[in-house]
């Protein structure tokens, strides 16, 4: 059920680009939207449980709180290989479990968890992601600016997470 929401987020995503022209072409549409981020305030919650696990050292809050956006960004950059699985799952398909080995000892003998070639899903994510960087400096150009931060965020976690994977893949 958890991970079920990455396929709203890749669907999500997907809707933003394609509701772009019709942004600018309805004033009172960008201010709906721009009302419907409101949605986004129970990641609001989400911080405040986050923070209040670490109530007891302000340092470490202090921390939590700084570190939150970033955990957003990454978890948006996953959010396409995670929403692959899920379907593979839905399917009865088994998907690898190439990015999160369970088992680190098994790691150093078998190099299936490193594969030395660029996987293909990190390559969707690359292009995903020079596409929302693509749909931010059209929203910016056009005046569309409703869905910048979502498109930014998007933009910077799939090529996160895509240039991790080259990172890891040249290891």
């Amino acid at each position: 059920a958890n991970a079920s929401l990455f396929l709203c987020i890749i669907t999500a995503a997907a809707a933003s680009v394609v509701m772009l022209p019709l942004l600018r072409e309805n004033a009172g549409l960008q201010t709906a939207v721009g009302i419907a981020g409101g949605f986004f305030l129970p990641t609001i919650f989400l911080e405040w449980t986050i923070t209040s696990a670490y109530a007891g050292n302000p340092r470490q809050m202090g921390q939590a709180l700084l570190l939150f956006p970033a955990f957003l960004v990454i978890n948006l950059g996953l959010s396409l290989h995670q929403a692959r699985a899920v379907l593979l799952g839905w399917a009865g398909r088994p998907s690898p479990f190439i990015r999160t080995p369970k088992h680190a000892g098994e790691i150093a003998g078998n190099r299936s968890y490193s594969p030395r070639q660029f996987p293909p899903i990190a390559t969707a994510e690359a292009l995903t992601g020079f596409g929302f960087f693509a749909a931010t400096a059209w929203g910016l150009s056009s005046g569309v600016t409703a869905l910048i931060p979502f498109h930014l965020m998007l933009a910077i976690g799939f090529t996160l997470v895509s240039a991790l994977s080259l990172w890891h893949a040249r290891k």
